[in-house]
């Protein structure tokens, strides 16, 4: 998520693409960077923001913040921008480019590491995210930011998947060594189990849902396994999500970031973009089935709106149809561009809105309530206060009235 870019800009939106007119052109141009390559209609574009830019420094803080550090060199270096920026910062870059670029090749050598010894122990598993994005959207690992390696298993093979790693060398994953070993607890939460090589420091985590328990979210794990795909280097060896189930496990992974991390849109738009075979009818069922339609419909929205990119006449017709999702997509987009305070309740009010049913509208409201009540959220614990300094926190400070009317379906 994005540290604290400042007044990022004024701007007015429309669905389709957004008016940013008087946008700051540090934004500017990193949204015309963050795709691969830059598309050419837009590299004049380009050149004209980066010779507004003032702050070389700042620019590239901003594209690390929203992991597109490596899109934004790239870039910037096929469009010959390089004697537009400074010299030392520009030397700096590359080295950070080049670092993160030898980081990813080892990641990616610890994955195929991984996948192996787990098929040789008769477990099926399937990479996504982190290396096998940037090779299959981004055509070169060099090209996407990440932190950690992704695998996404069967429920009843997580136990055995996890002796597999434990004998290769991993540990349960600590943020300290003060803090006690909470890898259970966090698997039960959110449906994922966090595993790290002590020698490389490189963590991977193991799936069994592409979101944490409380989000509801249904896809269907043999549907997964059945389409998933052979690909990637040496010979296709890593096993992947299909391009239907990537751009989903994309579009999941963007809204868990509330929309506010540049580089998670741009991945989903780079993932429309590599696709031109995308089977659009079946990602509509798919999500469908699995309760995140709207959320899907928001994803589309918000790299038409800050891509520009031409969705298929199939794919705006259902658009059309949501009208709740175009309202949170604009939204969605004034936060990413102008980032500003918020109560500890307004994204929650956010996140019902893009669920259409009770049902799955409920855990989530549960969660965050009693997360906010004992102080997770990073804010003051109510419980401490009186019966009326409770109320009014919640309700006044913390505007759980919001969110309340949005469990229950009201406007």
């Amino acid at each position: 998520m994005v540290a604290t870019p400042v007044e990022e800009m004024e701007h007015t939106t429309t669905h389709g693409a957004l008016r940013t007119e008087s946008a700051r052109p540090e934004f500017l141009a990193l949204l015309l960077c963050s795709l691969c390559p830059t598309p050419s209609r837009k590299s004049h574009d380009l050149i004209l923001n980066l010779n507004k830019i003032v702050d070389w420094n700042a620019f590239f803080q901003l594209a690390l913040n929203h992991g597109v550090h490596q899109a934004v060199y790239h870039n910037l270096a096929k469009n010959g921008a390089h004697g537009i920026v400074p010299s030392d910062v520009w030397k700096e870059s590359a080295l950070l480019y080049r670092s993160l670029a030898a980081s990813n090749l080892r990641q990616l050598s610890k994955l195929l590491q991984v996948q192996e010894s787990l098929r040789s122990s008769g477990i099926e598993s399937i990479a996504f995210k982190g290396p096998t994005q940037a090779i299959l959207d981004y055509g070169d690992v060099a090209l996407r930011s990440f932190g950690d390696l992704d695998l996404f298993f069967r429920r009843s093979d997580i136990s055995a998947a996890k002796e597999v790693l434990l004998a290769c060398g991993f540990v349960s994953y600590r943020k300290n060594d003060l803090d006690v070993d909470l890898s259970e607890i966090h698997a039960s939460q959110h449906h994922e189990l966090r595993l790290i090589d002590p020698k490389t420091n490189i963590l991977v985590e193991l799936h069994w849902a592409f979101g944490p328990q409380y989000w509801s979210l249904r896809f269907d794990t043999e549907d997964i396994f059945r389409n998933s795909i052979f690909a990637g280097p040496l010979g296709g060896k890593l096993r992947v999500l299909d391009c239907q189930h990537r751009f989903l496990a994309l579009v999941v992974q963007a809204s868990k970031a509330r929309w506010l991390d540049l580089g998670k849109i741009a991945g989903v738009a780079q993932c429309f973009n590599a696709h031109p075979e995308m089977d659009w009818p079946r990602v509509f069922r798919i999500a469908q089935d699995a309760g995140c339609e709207r959320i899907l419909n928001i994803a589309l929205l918000q790299i038409d709106g800050l891509f520009d990119l031409e969705l298929p006449a199939q794919v705006k017709e259902l658009l059309a149809k949501d009208h709740t999702a175009r309202l949170l997509s604009t939204e969605l987009c004034e936060k990413l561009l102008n980032p500003q305070q918020e109560r500890p309740f307004d994204w929650t009010s956010t996140y019902l809105r893009s669920r259409e049913n009770f049902g799955d509208r409920w855990p989530f409201f549960v969660h965050r309530l009693r997360e906010v009540v004992r102080g997770d959220a990073g804010s003051e614990t109510p419980s401490k206060k009186g019966l009326v300094g409770r109320l009014k926190t919640l309700f006044v400070d913390y505007g759980l009235l919001k969110p309340i009317r949005h469990l229950v379906g009201w406007r």
